[in-house]
């Protein structure tokens, strides 16, 4: 007669039962559309080399701790991530605005949402003037999920009306 004996790990570590919980979620972050816009614009605008009113206003926006909205906006694909940031080097140096040609997911349609609605709210900035002359706000739009497309094209109208 055999005896059988139950098994031990030799491991050391805890085993995890099938009936565990899962990981906790991490909670999204506080997304705030006018931080969007902010990291868009300092994004999509070259450094400027003289300090005038343009000038102080990015170098102002790049010195904030953004890096959270930029890796946000990442995830949306708004933006993407460049190779080789230099060590030392501003957060603003590690994106690039992704292809205006390349879709975003309509997952992300409340969000993206969000950032053409502050748009709209602030049609004078010259920031929103300069986003929307460098044809992002055609890819956001396209990123918005709408039901039928007569919301859709009467979204877009908004900005057309300005």
């Amino acid at each position: 007669m055999t005896i059988r004996r139950p098994s031990t790990s030799t491991c050391g570590k805890p085993h995890r039962s099938r009936t565990a919980a899962g990981p906790i979620a991490a909670k999204p972050p506080n997304f705030i559309s006018a931080a969007a816009i902010c990291v868009l614009w300092a994004v999509t605008t070259p450094a400027p080399t003289r300090l005038d009113q343009k000038g102080f206003e990015w170098s102002v926006i790049v010195h904030e701790p953004l890096e959270e909205v930029a890796r946000e906006l990442v995830r949306i694909g708004i933006l993407e991530k460049v190779r080789g940031r230099r060590a030392g080097s501003l957060w603003v140096d590690a994106y690039q605005l992704a292809p205006l040609q390349q879709p975003l997911d309509q997952r992300h349609s409340a969000m993206v949402k969000q950032i053409t609605d502050g748009m709209l709210k602030h049609p004078e900035s010259c920031f929103v003037k300069e986003l929307c002359s460098s044809g992002v706000v055609t890819k956001l739009l396209g990123g918005i999920y709408h039901p039928n497309s007569a919301s859709r094209i009467l979204h877009a109208e908004q900005f057309l009306n300005r």
